[in-house]
């Protein structure tokens, strides 16, 4: 549904109500778990700025997206911590 809705005016109110049409169904009580799904997934669809050649400033998910990194080299980011598992 994210992926179907402009991100510029994307809260999660409206996607909760989208969701309520679609299913035909009260989320209400689903909204903390809507909210952080929404933010986890916004993260995923932005793309790290290239700094230098080499270096990228970036969300936690793109410095923790082996994929990424091994694509575009280091990915810079300030995060008070990150579970490095592919290491």
């Amino acid at each position: 549904m994210l992926a179907l809705t402009s991100h510029s005016c994307c809260v999660s109110v409206k996607l909760r109500n989208r969701l309520e049409e679609e299913l035909n169904m009260r989320l209400t009580e689903f909204k903390h778990f809507i909210d952080e799904e929404m933010i986890t997934v916004m993260r995923q669809m932005d793309a790290p700025s290239q700094i230098f050649d080499y270096l990228y400033l970036g969300s936690e998910w793109n410095a923790s997206n082996l994929d990424e990194l091994k694509k575009n080299g280091y990915v810079l980011l300030t995060a008070c911590c990150i579970t490095w598992s592919f290491i």
